[in-house]
Protein backbone atom coordinates (compact mmCIF):
# COMPACT_ATOMS: atom_id res chain seq x y z
CA UNK A 1 0.00 0.00 0.00
CA UNK A 2 1.38 3.46 -1.23
CA UNK A 3 1.56 5.77 1.55
CA UNK A 4 -1.41 7.78 -0.12
CA UNK A 5 -3.62 4.48 0.31
CA UNK A 6 -2.88 4.74 4.32
CA UNK A 7 -3.26 8.09 4.91
CA UNK A 8 -7.06 7.68 2.75
CA UNK A 9 -7.67 4.35 4.82
CA UNK A 10 -6.77 6.28 8.33
CA UNK A 11 -9.29 9.04 7.10
CA UNK A 12 -11.93 7.07 6.67
CA UNK A 13 -11.54 4.51 9.41
CA UNK A 14 -11.12 7.74 12.21
CA UNK A 15 -14.60 9.07 10.60
CA UNK A 16 -16.34 5.17 10.64
CA UNK A 17 -14.61 4.84 14.41
CA UNK A 18 -16.88 8.27 14.98
CA UNK A 19 -19.84 7.37 13.30
CA UNK A 20 -20.02 3.97 15.43
CA UNK A 21 -19.31 5.72 18.69
CA UNK A 22 -22.08 8.10 17.75
CA UNK A 23 -24.43 5.79 17.17
CA UNK A 24 -23.47 3.46 20.04
CA UNK A 25 -23.26 6.98 22.93
CA UNK A 26 -25.99 8.93 21.32
CA UNK A 27 -28.52 5.55 21.42
CA UNK A 28 -28.64 5.00 17.64
CA UNK A 29 -27.65 2.11 17.24
CA UNK A 30 -30.94 0.14 17.10
CA UNK A 31 -32.20 2.46 14.23
CA UNK A 32 -30.53 0.50 12.12
CA UNK A 33 -28.80 -2.76 13.46
CA UNK A 34 -27.49 -3.90 10.69
CA UNK A 35 -25.94 -0.94 9.65
CA UNK A 36 -24.10 -1.01 13.08
CA UNK A 37 -23.27 -4.41 12.54
CA UNK A 38 -21.31 -3.36 8.73
CA UNK A 39 -19.67 -0.64 10.83
CA UNK A 40 -17.73 -2.88 12.81
CA UNK A 41 -17.20 -5.36 10.86
CA UNK A 42 -15.56 -2.39 8.36
CA UNK A 43 -13.76 -0.99 11.34
CA UNK A 44 -11.94 -4.62 12.47
CA UNK A 45 -11.33 -5.81 9.29
CA UNK A 46 -9.92 -2.78 7.45
CA UNK A 47 -7.52 -1.94 10.77
CA UNK A 48 -6.69 -5.62 10.76
CA UNK A 49 -4.96 -4.58 7.04
CA UNK A 50 -3.65 -1.73 8.66
CA UNK A 51 -2.06 -3.05 11.42
CA UNK A 52 -1.14 -6.36 10.31
CA UNK A 53 -0.15 -6.25 6.29
CA UNK A 54 1.68 -9.25 6.07
CA UNK A 55 -1.46 -11.88 6.93
CA UNK A 56 -4.67 -9.79 6.13
CA UNK A 57 -3.45 -7.83 2.98
CA UNK A 58 -3.67 -10.46 0.59
CA UNK A 59 -5.98 -11.92 -2.41
CA UNK A 60 -8.25 -14.25 -0.50
CA UNK A 61 -8.82 -11.94 2.34
CA UNK A 62 -9.50 -8.90 0.25
CA UNK A 63 -12.25 -11.69 -1.69
CA UNK A 64 -13.73 -12.08 1.95
CA UNK A 65 -14.32 -8.65 2.89
CA UNK A 66 -15.71 -7.74 -0.49
CA UNK A 67 -18.18 -10.54 0.07
CA UNK A 68 -19.01 -9.90 3.57
CA UNK A 69 -19.23 -6.29 3.04
CA UNK A 70 -21.51 -6.74 0.05
CA UNK A 71 -23.89 -9.13 1.95
CA UNK A 72 -24.01 -6.45 4.84
CA UNK A 73 -25.14 -3.86 2.97
CA UNK A 74 -27.80 -6.52 1.10
CA UNK A 75 -29.04 -6.82 4.65
CA UNK A 76 -29.13 -3.00 5.09
CA UNK A 77 -31.15 -2.62 2.05
CA UNK A 78 -33.59 -5.35 3.74
CA UNK A 79 -34.04 -3.47 7.26
CA UNK A 80 -34.52 -0.51 5.69
CA UNK A 81 -37.27 -2.02 3.24
CA UNK A 82 -39.27 -3.43 6.27
CA UNK A 83 -38.66 -1.09 8.20
CA UNK A 84 -39.18 2.64 6.22
CA UNK A 85 -42.27 1.54 5.03
CA UNK A 86 -44.03 -0.11 7.81
CA UNK A 87 -46.62 1.96 7.93
CA UNK A 88 -47.50 2.47 4.34
CA UNK A 89 -49.23 -0.23 2.84
CA UNK A 90 -48.80 0.67 -0.92
CA UNK A 91 -45.20 1.86 -0.83
CA UNK A 92 -44.45 -1.42 1.40
CA UNK A 93 -45.68 -3.57 -1.44
CA UNK A 94 -43.78 -2.06 -3.76
CA UNK A 95 -40.54 -2.21 -1.56
CA UNK A 96 -40.84 -5.80 -1.10
CA UNK A 97 -41.49 -6.29 -4.42
CA UNK A 98 -38.44 -4.04 -5.74
CA UNK A 99 -36.25 -5.51 -3.37
CA UNK A 100 -37.23 -9.49 -4.14
CA UNK A 101 -36.45 -8.70 -7.56
CA UNK A 102 -33.42 -7.43 -6.98
CA UNK A 103 -31.60 -9.88 -4.99
CA UNK A 104 -33.21 -12.23 -7.13
CA UNK A 105 -31.60 -10.72 -10.17
CA UNK A 106 -28.20 -10.88 -8.04
CA UNK A 107 -28.07 -14.70 -7.68
CA UNK A 108 -29.29 -15.41 -11.01
CA UNK A 109 -26.19 -12.72 -12.34
CA UNK A 110 -23.82 -14.68 -9.49
CA UNK A 111 -25.39 -18.17 -11.25
CA UNK A 112 -24.48 -17.36 -14.75
CA UNK A 113 -22.14 -20.18 -15.63
CA UNK A 114 -18.46 -19.23 -16.12
CA UNK A 115 -14.98 -20.59 -17.32
CA UNK A 116 -13.50 -21.07 -14.15
CA UNK A 117 -13.01 -18.90 -10.74
CA UNK A 118 -10.03 -17.01 -12.01
CA UNK A 119 -8.66 -13.85 -9.73
CA UNK A 120 -9.79 -11.44 -12.59
CA UNK A 121 -13.29 -13.34 -13.23
CA UNK A 122 -13.86 -12.83 -9.36
CA UNK A 123 -12.80 -9.20 -9.16
CA UNK A 124 -13.98 -8.16 -12.72
CA UNK A 125 -17.41 -9.86 -12.18
CA UNK A 126 -18.56 -11.78 -9.20
CA UNK A 127 -17.84 -8.93 -7.23
CA UNK A 128 -19.21 -6.10 -9.31
CA UNK A 129 -22.72 -8.18 -9.69
CA UNK A 130 -22.76 -8.64 -5.94
CA UNK A 131 -21.94 -4.77 -5.39
CA UNK A 132 -24.12 -3.75 -8.05
CA UNK A 133 -27.02 -5.77 -6.26
CA UNK A 134 -27.03 -4.09 -3.14
CA UNK A 135 -26.55 -0.79 -5.12
CA UNK A 136 -29.91 -1.63 -7.17
CA UNK A 137 -31.26 -2.53 -3.85
CA UNK A 138 -30.97 0.95 -2.27
CA UNK A 139 -31.45 3.09 -5.52
CA UNK A 140 -34.81 1.09 -5.74
CA UNK A 141 -35.85 1.93 -2.21
CA UNK A 142 -34.56 5.30 -2.89
CA UNK A 143 -37.36 5.49 -5.53
CA UNK A 144 -39.64 4.12 -4.32
CA UNK A 145 -39.60 6.85 -0.68
CA UNK A 146 -39.22 9.65 -3.50
CA UNK A 147 -42.35 8.35 -5.05
CA UNK A 148 -44.51 7.63 -2.34
CA UNK A 149 -43.02 11.01 -0.34
CA UNK A 150 -42.44 8.78 2.66
CA UNK A 151 -40.87 10.25 5.18
CA UNK A 152 -37.08 9.56 6.27
CA UNK A 153 -35.46 9.70 9.64
CA UNK A 154 -32.29 12.23 9.36
CA UNK A 155 -30.20 9.11 9.96
CA UNK A 156 -32.23 6.69 7.46
CA UNK A 157 -31.63 9.14 5.10
CA UNK A 158 -28.15 9.70 5.07
CA UNK A 159 -27.19 6.00 4.99
CA UNK A 160 -29.59 5.29 2.05
CA UNK A 161 -28.58 8.60 0.29
CA UNK A 162 -24.66 7.89 0.99
CA UNK A 163 -24.96 4.42 -0.46
CA UNK A 164 -26.25 5.26 -2.94
CA UNK A 165 -24.12 8.58 -3.99
CA UNK A 166 -21.32 6.40 -3.58
CA UNK A 167 -21.93 3.25 -5.46
CA UNK A 168 -22.59 5.81 -8.45
CA UNK A 169 -19.30 7.45 -8.19
CA UNK A 170 -17.63 3.92 -7.71
CA UNK A 171 -19.69 2.42 -10.81
CA UNK A 172 -18.55 5.47 -12.87
CA UNK A 173 -14.87 5.74 -11.54
CA UNK A 174 -14.91 1.96 -13.01
CA UNK A 175 -15.95 2.19 -16.40
CA UNK A 176 -14.09 5.40 -16.78
CA UNK A 177 -10.94 3.31 -15.35
CA UNK A 178 -11.13 0.66 -18.10
CA UNK A 179 -10.39 3.35 -20.55
CA UNK A 180 -7.93 5.73 -18.69
CA UNK A 181 -3.97 5.98 -19.21
CA UNK A 182 -2.36 5.42 -15.55
CA UNK A 183 -2.16 9.62 -14.88
CA UNK A 184 -5.66 9.27 -15.11
CA UNK A 185 -6.38 6.21 -13.31
CA UNK A 186 -4.44 7.86 -10.85
CA UNK A 187 -6.38 10.80 -10.55
CA UNK A 188 -9.48 8.31 -10.48
CA UNK A 189 -8.60 6.61 -7.71
CA UNK A 190 -8.15 10.03 -5.97
CA UNK A 191 -11.99 10.96 -6.46
CA UNK A 192 -13.04 7.61 -4.79
CA UNK A 193 -10.77 7.45 -1.91
CA UNK A 194 -11.76 11.26 -1.55
CA UNK A 195 -15.48 10.35 -1.86
CA UNK A 196 -15.10 7.65 0.55
CA UNK A 197 -13.64 9.94 3.09
CA UNK A 198 -16.58 12.16 2.14
CA UNK A 199 -19.02 9.49 3.06
CA UNK A 200 -17.87 7.92 6.10
CA UNK A 201 -17.50 11.63 7.29
CA UNK A 202 -20.99 12.37 6.75
CA UNK A 203 -22.19 9.58 8.55
CA UNK A 204 -19.76 10.40 11.64
CA UNK A 205 -22.09 13.54 10.85
CA UNK A 206 -25.13 12.30 10.92
CA UNK A 207 -24.66 9.73 13.55
CA UNK A 208 -23.94 12.23 16.62
CA UNK A 209 -25.78 15.21 14.92
CA UNK A 210 -28.91 13.91 13.45
CA UNK A 211 -32.23 15.09 15.21
CA UNK A 212 -34.46 12.76 16.70
CA UNK A 213 -38.34 13.25 15.15
CA UNK A 214 -40.47 16.06 17.10
CA UNK A 215 -43.65 14.22 17.95
CA UNK A 216 -45.35 17.13 18.22
CA UNK A 217 -43.98 17.80 14.40
CA UNK A 218 -44.11 15.17 12.99
CA UNK A 219 -45.50 12.44 15.01
CA UNK A 220 -45.25 9.94 11.82
CA UNK A 221 -41.62 10.28 11.99
CA UNK A 222 -41.54 9.43 15.91
CA UNK A 223 -43.61 6.84 15.61
CA UNK A 224 -41.47 4.96 12.80
CA UNK A 225 -38.27 5.80 15.51
CA UNK A 226 -40.55 3.88 18.18
CA UNK A 227 -40.36 1.12 16.41
CA UNK A 228 -36.76 0.86 16.19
Amino acid sequence: MSTRDVLIALASQLALCLALAGLLLRGRARALRSFTVYLFVVVISEFAVLLWPDTFWSWNWWVARQVTYSSLKLAIGAELAAGLFASFPGARRTANAATFGLLLLTLVFLAVPTSGLSPTLISGQLLPRLGNGALGVFVGLAAVARWYVVPLHPLHKSILTGFVAYGVLIVTVGAMLDLADDPTRLAFNLIAGGGYCTLTSWWALSAWTAKNPDPARTPLLAALEARC
